[in-house]
């Protein structure tokens, strides 16, 4: 039988995982500095966690989820989003009594949909991001959509950034109340969709994709007409905060995010040079959810970016031949002698715990040429040929592949080499013993991904 993946589901090789590994050390360095801390959840939870929190009127909860009883008649789903479990496991661990105020977490996992697959979109995909719990102002509402912005930046991404403010519950009652009275003589010749909408979350009809129902709904009454005096204050004091920080963006009327809990602020941010692909990072301001799952009332902002579909925008912007996470030393034994071939992996050992450099050994190569071929086409800087003599007098010869060059030398000369050229790896160690990532500073003292040769200039 031929297994193959799952429809929704996909294998990630080579280049691809590398470029997923690259993204994900680049979101974590962010979010740990703007300072927060890493949060993990189980993949599987109760389903009333997701019909209480994301809500019945959602598509996720309507028709997306994947949802089983288990061996004890308990109605299990996969999760669709990240945040209802964080939300579930700082109210079950009390933290509202013993953190600090935001509690600030980031999540970085698999998140699980049943829907039709499509460009960016699967039904396995990987989420990024963060939750603020406790908030109190709409300072730190502006504080998260900098650090989202901050990715963009990162990556050199021309970012835009779409707004709206959805307001407080007064302010969408009275909102959806005037949508419904609208709505309800056109009901009949809108879609399926529309017409749950209508009945559970009247909100949602504004998302809808049916171009028909957009023509509707182009005339409808704007929410912006029925916010409350104090929620045009707070949005303007957002936006106000937006264009001090010079960061752009654009007021969509229409933008109110597929998830029942969100309130206040809302935001989704595209790459201005790929449309098409749609929102890679959404979120938003939530007032009610903690309450909803059993703590106290705090206000909550956050939000989750697609890795998947992050990652295909970067496969569509970069020389994929020139992104390669190659070792820096290819270790080659010679021949099949027990001794040689034991010493080469001691000087495998060496390099990576001594000289914290990412090495490659040959043990299952047939032929030194074959070996050399291999390290050349993979641009691996040097060649460590490893045969009786040189394990015999505890030395390496160590071949340049760039400059062509060879020369023995033992293994306290190759760091010391290394250290000349200032080749190392995005771990090493300085004089203190201190570990180092790859985030390192240029001559305009500017910080960069790891990965940021691969990134299209700003």
């Amino acid at each position: 039988m031929d297994y193959q993946t799952l429809k929704g589901t996909h294998d990630l090789i080579g280049v691809d995982a590398e470029l997923y590994e690259a993204s994900e050390v680049e979101f974590k360095a962010i979010a740990k500095k703007f300072s927060y801390a890493p949060i993990y959840t189980p993949t599987i939870e109760m389903s009333e966690l997701f019909l209480r929190s994301v809500g019945g009127g959602s598509d996720i909860v309507r028709k997306e989820m994947y949802s089983f009883l288990d061996k004890g008649g308990r109605n299990i789903s996969l999760r669709p989003e990240h945040t209802a479990s964080i939300v579930r496991a700082f109210v079950n661990a009390k933290l509202y009594a013993t953190a600090h105020l935001p509690y600030k977490v980031y999540y970085l996992g698999p998140a699980f949909r049943y829907e039709r697959p499509q460009k960016g979109r699967l039904r396995e995909f990987v989420q990024f991001g963060v939750e603020s719990i406790g908030v109190s102002n709409v300072e730190e509402d502006v504080d998260v959509i900098i650090l989202a912005y901050e990715i963009f930046l990162s990556f050199r991404i021309p970012a835009k950034l779409k707004i709206n403010y959805l307001g407080s519950d007064e302010s969408r009652a009275n909102y959806m109340k005037a949508l419904k009275a609208f709505v309800a003589p056109k009901l009949d010749s809108m879609c399926a969709d529309c017409k749950e909408r209508y009945e559970k979350n009247p909100l949602r009809m504004l998302d809808c994709k049916v171009k028909e129902d957009q023509d509707i709904l182009k005339d409808a009454p704007k929410l912006k007409d029925y916010l409350s005096e104090e929620d045009k204050a707070k949005f303007k004091r957002i936006l106000t905060m937006l264009d001090n920080l010079g960061i752009d963006y654009e007021v969509d009327e229409n933008l109110v995010r597929g998830l029942d809990y969100y309130s206040g602020v809302v935001f989704e941010i595209y790459a201005e040079d790929n449309l098409s692909l749609g929102a890679i990072l959404a979120g938003g301001h939530y007032d009610h959810l903690v309450e909803q799952l059993g703590g106290p009332s705090l206000s909550s902002v956050g939000f989750s970016l697609g890795v998947d579909r992050f990652v295909m925008y970067l496969k569509s912007q970069t020389n994929l031949d020139e992104f390669s996470i190659s070792p820096m030393a290819y270790i080659i034994p010679i021949g099949e002698d027990e001794l040689v071939r034991s010493y080469a992996l001691f000087v495998r050992y060496y390099l990576s715990t001594v000289a914290y450099i990412d090495t490659d050994i040959a043990l299952n190569t047939k032929s030194v040429s074959s070996a050399m071929k291999y390290a050349s086409k993979n641009k691996i800087k040097y060649a460590i040929l490893i045969g009786e003599e040189e394990e015999k007098e505890r030395i390496i010869q160590v071949k340049d592949l760039e400059t062509q060059t060879q020369r023995a030398m033992n293994l306290e000369q190759f760091c010391e080499l290394l250290d000349e050229n200032e080749h190392h790896c995005c771990h090493h160690q300085n004089e203190d013993d201190e570990h180092h990532c790859c985030h390192k500073e240029d001559e305009e003292n500017e910080h960069h991904c790891c990965c940021s040769n691969h990134h299209k200039e700003k």
